[in-house]
């Protein structure tokens, strides 16, 4: 089963790959990432390894992804999809804040940057796909669980209407 592949250039003569897959994936990936970490790339030394690297992750990717079943699939993604929502809002009820255009229902609610740093790898992550802040505003944490029950609402609210739609009338 299919985590994640995550591929992260920290230049262009190295690569971290982080690997969190079925086998086929982690046997792709550790020997792309030999190959690519010590390749030149101002000479052209190193860019076919890099795009067989590509190509070899991309297969073992697509080839992982066949086996995870479509329900599940959907389920995850949507639920990523959510939370990636939910934090631009938060975000962008942020801003709006910062400009003094909206209130902050509180300065700073908590403080986890002892704990992750939103500078660090795993903050930035985080920052990007859930919206994570150390330091959120009152507005910024009831907007971002506004936005998650709002949609989630909403999208149980279409699914239940879909369904009674999609059935046929069974006669008296």
């Amino acid at each position: 089963m299919t985590v994640f592949i995550l591929v992260l250039p920290a230049t262009m003569s190295s690569v971290v790959v982080i690997t969190m897959t079925v086998p086929i994936s982690i046997a792709v990936s550790i020997p792309v990432a030999r190959a690519v970490q010590g390749a030149n790339f101002e000479n052209g030394q190193g860019r076919s390894a890099w795009h067989l690297g590509r190509r070899g992750l991309g297969g073992a990717m697509y080839a992982d992804l066949l086996q995870i079943p479509l329900k599940r699939l959907f389920t995850v993604t949507n639920a990523m999809i959510i939370l990636l929502v939910a934090g631009m809002a938060s975000q962008g009820v942020g801003f709006l804040n910062s400009a003094d255009l909206a209130p902050s229902w509180g300065d700073t609610v908590w403080d986890t940057s002892w704990l992750l740093k939103d500078t660090s790898i795993v903050g930035k992550m985080l920052h990007t796909l859930i919206g994570y802040t150390p330091r959120p505003t009152g507005i910024q944490i009831a907007v971002y669980l506004a936005t998650l029950f709002a949609i989630v609402l909403v999208a149980r609210l279409v699914s239940r209407a879909g369904e009674t739609v999609g059935r046929p009338r069974q006669p008296a």
